[in-house]
């Protein structure tokens, strides 16, 4: 995932991709399965 978000350094962006996988239904219904995110502020 990349992004280029106005006001928010690399550390703000890396927490809320964090908190986006965490609470994807995706990642949730794949429990037990290894979910990697390679996030990066443009």
């Amino acid at each position: 995932m990349s992004g280029e978000v106005e006001g928010l350094d690399a550390a703000g962006f890396e927490a809320a991709a964090q908190s986006a996988k965490s609470g994807c239904p995706v990642s949730k219904a794949l429990t037990g399965v290894e979910i990697t995110l390679d996030a990066s502020l443009v």
